[in-house]
């Protein structure tokens, strides 16, 4: 999977010091890892100052002079940092727009290109938004800015009335055509999902692609992908309402991970 950036200069939609500026811009404004230690808690105040004290003495980096004292927990940091850092990330996108690099309109227009060339490309078995088990969660959005707004917007336009009622009407095989072209429809959604940050949303996407992808005989789970659907179409009409995932799933969450545990159970079967 090509990742935007590259798709957006290779399409000729932003140059590469267009690209290259946009990612520092991204960088410049994520906090320093030393104000995230202090904002986490990650080490006692005592232990903070022996660390800058160590970091001017032999000229070393913030974390390379925390491991070398013992005081940095790798595996507790990182599932701390990730989230953090995730939570004050600002997309390509939005900059690209803030930056007057490309209009909303264009990005839409490359947006909707970008989700058409990964429908167009061979089906992967593991797409760039899986989550990996045990792996840290993003912060949900708690607002929608205007760019979260265009991919909402393609997120409804992608999963539309007229596709949902032929997914309903037909076998998991039959639906779109093609197993592979169903494949590809969910490998969208993500995409779609993680342009505003609906992990638990895109999860479920993926079960139901796992679905699909382990399933011998129709039949067997035909009421169980079937509700899979009717949950999902729910969350996607809340999610064009402007409702955040966080507020979806604080009333529809135990019932849908439920839903997932099932279809987990069965996938394994």
């Amino acid at each position: 999977m090509k990742l935007l950036g590259k798709f957006l200069i290779d399409r000729g939609f932003i140059s590469a010091e267009d690209y290259v500026g946009a990612m520092v811009h991204q960088a410049i404004k994520l906090p320093p890892l030393a104000l995230a230690v202090h904002d986490l808690s990650l080490m006692s105040i005592e232990e903070q100052v022996r660390v800058f004290d160590y970091q001017v003495h032999h000229q070393m980096e913030y974390r390379v002079s925390a491991v070398q004292l013992g005081l940095w927990n790798e595996a507790e940091f990182h599932s701390k940092l990730i989230p953090y850092y995730f939570e004050r990330l600002k997309s390509l996108g939005d900059i690209l727009v803030e930056q007057k690099k490309m209009t909303l309109m264009q990005l839409s227009d490359a947006l909707a290109l970008y989700i058409q060339s990964e429908a167009d490309g061979t089906m992967h078995e593991a797409t760039l938004f899986e989550t990996k088990k045990n792996s840290p969660r993003r912060p949900a959005k708690t607002s929608y800015n205007a760019t979260d707004t265009l991919y909402i917007r393609m997120f409804g336009e992608h999963f539309h009335e007229a596709r949902y009622e032929s997914i309903l009407s037909s076998s998991p095989y039959d639906t779109l055509d093609s197993e592979v072209e169903m494949l590809n429809f969910l490998q969208n959604l993500q995409m779609l999902c993680a342009f505003i940050r609906a992990d638990r949303t895109l999860e479920m996407f993926q079960s139901i692609s796992s679905l699909i992808k382990n399933g011998k005989d129709c039949t067997q789970f035909s009421g169980l992908y079937t509700e899979a659907w009717k949950s999902m179409w729910l969350v996607r009409d809340r999610i064009l309402g402007g409702e955040t995932e966080d507020t979806i799933y604080a009333e529809m969450g135990e019932s849908l991970n439920e839903l997932r545990t099932k279809i987990e159970r069965e996938c394994r079967s």
